[in-house]
């Protein structure tokens, strides 16, 4: 069961019906950390045994329609998340939970149970290693997987947890080489195309930083006290053609790969910070943000 931590197997190996005694309790009135570990995976457990009685799969959609009704409008709102990944408003939670898939339901349930736990104990590093199983196994999101793990790093002292984070990082390393391939083939790059990026982007940084010596120059120059009109002059007439070049230049990069977050982003700040040109960095920044949206989707 890849979902699932190995440590997870601690409390797996309960009997049922002490599993399912666990599940009757409210998620919010369990006050230690060690609790709240135990109610999720023992959640986990069930919601991937795909051997689920009709009693158990009873069980579970008592257990979600109980957590929303508990979470109200807050932020840790199983309805509203869900409503929220499907475009529709918080009212209509209801039809919602009756027309999506069962699995979709119970993952977004423990989406919202991991929330509200770290919520409570934000150094937890066993509660960040579930969610990052949870982002990478579930919801297909390697890269809230991988802040999950970095803060697991960051807090973990267990040998255990370690081994996690290890697997853990070989799996995300497999799944992205093989996106990595399919969407090679999708958008029929060739290794060539991917090559000829990044030889130009490196020359794009360069000219953005020339460009950015040149402003700094002419700005230097001007606010001295005795400024030269000659040196302005020649500085000013280099730094107009250089402009356009790196125009032209991130034009050219953005027909090889429309998607690239830090072409947006380090041209965006380039307008911003150095041409102030407010109107044409939004513009560019606006696609950056795109870009980071549909990266993490």
């Amino acid at each position: 069961m890849i979902s699932i931590p190995f440590f997870a197997y601690i409390f797996v190996r309960w009997d049922k019906k002490a599993k399912l005694s666990y599940l009757q309790k409210s998620f919010k009135s369990l006050r230690k950390v060690s609790e709240l570990q135990k109610y999720i995976l023992i959640l986990m457990h069930f919601i991937n045994n795909k051997k689920n009685s009709i009693e158990d799969k009873i069980l579970l959609e008592g257990i979600l329609r109980y957590s929303i009704r508990i979470s109200g409008h807050d932020s840790n709102s199983i309805a509203l998340d869900i409503a929220y990944s499907r475009g529709t408003c918080f009212l209509h939670y209801i039809e919602i939970l009756e027309n999506i898939e069962s699995d979709i339901r119970w993952n977004y349930l423990l989406k919202a149970i991991l929330e509200y736990s770290i919520n409570r104990f934000p150094k937890c590093s066993s509660l960040h290693l579930l969610n990052s199983y949870l982002f990478h196994c579930k919801f297909h999101n390697n890269l809230k997987a991988v802040n999950e793990m970095i803060l697991v790093s960051q807090y973990t002292t267990s040998i255990r947890e370690q081994f996690c984070l290890f697997h853990l990082k070989k799996l995300i390393e497999k799944d992205m080489h093989e996106d990595d391939l399919r969407n090679l083939e999708a958008e029929g790059l060739k290794v060539g195309s991917v090559i000829e990026f990044q030889d130009q982007f490196l020359l794009f940084q360069n000219k953005i930083e020339e460009s950015t010596v040149l402003y700094i120059e002419f700005w230097k120059e001007l606010a001295s006290n005795n400024p030269n009109g000659h040196r302005l002059q020649e500085v000013a007439h280099k730094i107009a053609p250089l402009a356009d070049e790196i125009k032209h230049r991130f034009d050219k990069l953005e027909a090889i790969n429309s998607m690239n977050v830090k072409l947006f982003r380090i041209y965006g700040h380039y307008l911003s910070d150095v041409l102030f040109d407010s109107y044409a960095s939004l513009k560019v920044l606006e696609r950056y943000r795109i870009s980071i949206v549909m990266f993490i989707i």
